[in-house]
C-alpha cells in the first residue's frame, strides 16, 4: 500500500493552496450532444459539455486530480468514466491507486454497470500530490499525464497502453519506426466485464519543484496537439487559465476534435 506523505519542516511550501495552482478546461467533442470523458479537479466529478478554463480551490492537505475518457466503440461508455472518477472522489487519498483500490471497485464495477452497458469501458490517469509536492501517480490506457518544466517543455511521465507499445516491449516494433494507426488501438482499459479482470496498471513518482506544472489530459488533446505543438503553445499564455484557454482554443479548431478534459496544478 502506498502511504501518504506527513508534512515536516523540510517542506518546499506549507500547504498546497497558498503556492499552488489548479485549472481546468473541458468540452465535448465536435457535433457530439455527450460528453464521455470525465474530470476530477480535486473536488467534485466534471462532466460537462463547456467549461472554459477555469481557477478551482483545493484542500491545504492533498489532493488528487484525474481524468477518464470513455472508449468510444463501447456502450454507453460515459458509464464508466464517470464510476471510476466518482470512486476517486469518495476514496481516501493515501488509497487512490493502490492495488486494493482497482480489485475492490472492480467488482462493484462490474455489479452496477454490466447489467445496463455490458463492456463499458475508460481510460483512466490520476496523481495525487501532497502538502510538500511529491506526486504518486498512476494511468490505465491512453489518457496522459505530463511534467511541464519551467521552459515548457512537455515530458510524458504517463505510459500509453497500445498495441503498438506493447509490440515495441516485446521487440517486435521499433519506437522510431512508422506505423499504421491501428496499431494505436488500446491494449489495457477499465471494462464493465468480471472476465476482464487482468489489467495493467502503470505506477510512478515524482516531485513538483517551483515553476514545474503536472497536466492530466484525455486524448482529445494529444490527438490533435502533439508533444512539441503543446509546448510551443503554453509558452503563448502567462497566467494558467491563459495558457489552458489557448490550448482549447487550439484543439477546437481542428476539423472533428473529440471530447477533450485537461486538468493542470503549477507550482507559481
Amino acid at each position: 500500500m502506498v502511504r501518504k506523505s506527513r508534512h515536516n519542516d523540510d517542506c518546499s511550501w506549507c500547504g498546497v493552496a497558498g503556492m499552488m495552482e489548479v485549472a481546468y478546461f473541458q468540452m465535448v467533442g465536435q457535433g457530439k450532444a455527450r460528453n464521455q470523458d470525465a474530470l476530477f479537479a480535486g473536488v467534485e466529478v466534471k462532466f460537462a459539455k463547456l467549461n472554459k478554463a477555469r481557477l478551482v480551490e483545493v484542500p491545504s492537505s492533498g489532493f488528487c486530480l484525474a481524468v477518464a475518457d470513455g472508449v468510444s466503440n463501447s456502450p454507453s461508455s460515459h458509464l464508466a468514466s464517470r464510476f471510476w472518477l466518482q470512486k476517486i472522489a469518495e476514496t481516501p487519498l493515501d488509497k487512490i491507486g493502490a492495488r486494493d483500490f482497482f480489485e475492490r471497485n472492480f467488482e462493484q464495477f462490474c455489479e452496477e454497470i454490466s447489467p445496463v452497458a455490458y463492456g463499458s469501458s475508460t481510460t483512466l490517469a490520476g496523481v495525487v500530490i501532497d502538502e510538500c509536492g511529491a506526486c504518486r501517480f498512476f494511468n490505465i490506457g491512453d489518457s496522459r499525464i505530463y511534467l511541464i518544466d519551467n521552459a515548457g517543455k512537455f515530458t510524458q511521465l504517463s505510459h500509453d497502453h497500445t498495441v503498438l507499445n506493447d509490440m515495441i516491449a516485446e521487440g517486435l516494433a521499433k519506437p522510431d519506426g512508422n506505423y499504421a494507426s491501428m496499431y494505436n488501438a488500446l491494449s489495457q482499459c477499465l471494462i464493465a466485464d468480471s472476465e476482464e479482470y487482468d489489467f495493467s496498471v502503470y505506477r510512478a513518482k515524482c516531485t513538483l519543484k517551483p515553476g514545474e506544472s503536472l497536466l492530466l489530459c484525455t486524448d482529445g488533446l494529444t490527438d490533435e496537439l502533439d508533444d512539441e505543438t503543446l509546448s510551443k503553445l503554453w509558452q503563448c499564455g502567462d497566467g494558467l487559465c491563459e495558457k489552458l484557454e489557448t490550448l482549447r482554443q487550439a484543439v477546437k479548431a481542428c476539423v472533428g476534435y473529440d471530447d477533450c478534459s485537461v486538468v493542470v496544478a503549477s507550482w507559481a
